[in-house]
């Protein structure tokens, strides 16, 4: 077999395993926007100005997660012991990216509203690394079991088609 073959199968096979890793994640994320729309408490409340944000941190998942997977699992297929490493790297770079570009559209979109020059550059920090490493801290443990999981079936599908090849 070719190697630019083997290489596609490969990059179909993380593909697959990254729309089953998004797909968990977005179920997670549309049950929490049901259950935040459906709360009246203020703090999960969401307004319809930001409702376009969960859309665009979906989009960035799928992006992002496709991408990234596809990289993790061509690494994985060179070094097949690095697969505990490679999953929760890849988890985590793909929530950060995602994060942080949401996180930065509602800043502008706080900007618009309320903008305010002594606190710039603070809340850009914040909103384009603040939060998202904030996020990151909070969900490492569900990152890491996720990317362990995922690591693991990228590994065991490539092994497998070693021994189909």
């Amino acid at each position: 077999m070719e190697t630019n073959d083997y290489t596609k199968m490969i990059r179909k096979i993380a593909s697959r395993e990254a729309f089953i890793a998004t797909g968990i994640a977005l179920t997670i994320d549309c049950i929490i926007l049901i259950v935040a729309t459906l709360t009246d408490d203020s703090m999960f409340a969401i307004e319809s100005r930001t409702l376009w944000i969960p859309i665009i941190f979906a989009i960035a998942l799928l992006v992002f997660g496709q991408l990234l997977a596809k990289r993790t699992a061509v690494l994985i297929s060179r070094k097949p012991h690095i697969w505990w490493l490679a999953g929760p790297i890849c988890a985590a770079v793909t929530l950060f990216i995602a994060v942080s570009i949401c996180s930065s559209l509602f800043f502008i979109n706080e900007a618009i509203v309320n903008f305010n020059i002594d606190l710039f550059w603070m809340d850009l920090a914040v909103f384009t690394l603040g939060i998202p490493a904030g996020i990151l801290i909070y969900s490492s443990p569900f990152l890491l079991a996720h990317g362990l999981w995922f690591g693991y079936r990228i590994s065991n599908r490539i092994k497998n088609l070693h021994v189909e090849v």
